[in-house]
């Protein structure tokens, strides 16, 4: 493009191999390109694609005032925050193999100003739409954060059926939480949608490697001690991300509260799991004189422990035995204990 100087009123259309038009007010030429093509390649179907998606976190970050602050301030005087939102994302996130971008793979934030990091806490849950983080705490070098934001982020284009999300686009949700003593005792989200999305994803053995149609990050941030619950400006600090996960859920071993062997009078014994969402099933065999059979391996579908279990004195002494496992939906079932206790009067 060539600025004209010199030129009397204003020229526009094409002459020659030239058009002409004007710009901010100044006249303009540009060469004429008759035969300009737009080839389809792969890597231009995946440049856009990656872009599409980036837009709608993108528009989905400006719209909140916490997040929108946070980006101003790792942003350029020349550029505005969702700019730079879309160019390290586009740059740097971690794009699927189709080109699309996840809630949990996206660079939600990228500021270190000289932060603690956040550490989640093992007990970390989530339960029909709320994450619970009991216990979050800090770590490392830095400053101790004032407070966190959570941000919970929807994509609907990666439902299996995106008419059923309440919109069609991206959409973020956040939370600001002033906090001055570490660990944080007790924190929740508040649920959305639910109903809709896989709220509880991803896991923490990879949280990587699975692509979720939802997830909840958290965001230290410091404002020397000022509470910014109204004032997103107030923040002038803000530390990594953090994506909280759902940890791999096992059921622990059942215990029995009497150990096996010799006793006289009858027993009270009990069966304990260290897992609460874990239940207790059982099969148990007695007989008089001597040791019975085996019981069968216990399924969900056997005695559920709720009361202790009575073993009867007699004589001659009284023999049992009994097998637990311990099963809860969503863990993995724990091993088959057993033991042998004989009963005598």
């Amino acid at each position: 493009m060539g600025k004209l100087v010199g030129l009397v009123g204003s020229i526009t259309n094409k002459i020659g191999t030239f058009v002409f038009s004007t710009w901010k007010g100044i006249q303009v030429a540009r060469a004429y390109q008759p035969n300009v093509s737009n080839p389809k390649s792969t890597g231009q179907i995946a440049q856009r694609t990656k872009f599409d998606y980036v837009v709608q976190y993108s528009i989905a970050m400006n719209r909140l005032p916490f997040m929108k602050h946070l980006w101003s301030l790792i942003t350029p005087q020349q550029r505005s925050a969702i700019n730079e939102f879309t160019s390290r994302n586009l740059k740097s996130a971690t794009f699927e193999t189709d080109y699309t971008l996840c809630p949990n793979k996206l660079i939600l934030a990228d500021n270190n100003d000289y932060i603690q990091n956040l550490v989640l806490p093992e007990d970390q849950a989530c339960a029909n739409g709320i994450w619970t983080l009991d216990g979050l705490d800090v770590c490392g070098c830095g400053v101790e954060p004032d407070g966190v934001i959570l941000v919970q982020v929807f994509q609907s284009n990666l439902l299996v059926d995106p008419d059923q999300s309440p919109f069609r686009d991206a959409r973020m949700c956040e939370a600001y939480s002033q906090e001055v003593v570490w660990p944080i005792v007790s924190l929740a989200n508040t649920a959305q949608y639910e109903d809709v999305f896989d709220i509880c994803c991803p896991g923490c053995i990879d949280p990587s490697g699975e692509c979720c149609d939802s997830s909840l990050w958290v965001i230290p941030v410091w404002s020397d001690g000022v509470d910014a619950s109204l004032d997103p400006t107030l923040i002038t600090k803000v530390g990594l991300p953090i994506l909280v996960c759902d940890p791999e859920c096992e059921c622990g071993d059942p215990i029995f509260s009497l150990a096996g062997g010799f006793y006289i009078g009858t027993q009270s014994l009990s069966l304990s799991t260290t897992n609460p969402l874990c239940d207790i099933f059982y099969t148990i065999t007695s007989q008089a004189g001597g040791a019975p059979a085996d019981p069968p391996d216990p399924t969900s579908g056997d005695t559920k422990y709720t009361v202790p279990i009575d073993l009867i004195e007699g004589t001659p002494s009284i023999f049992y035995k009994i097998k637990a496992i311990a099963i809860g939906s969503g863990c993995d079932d724990s091993a088959i204990v057993n033991d042998q206790w004989e009963i005598d009067r």
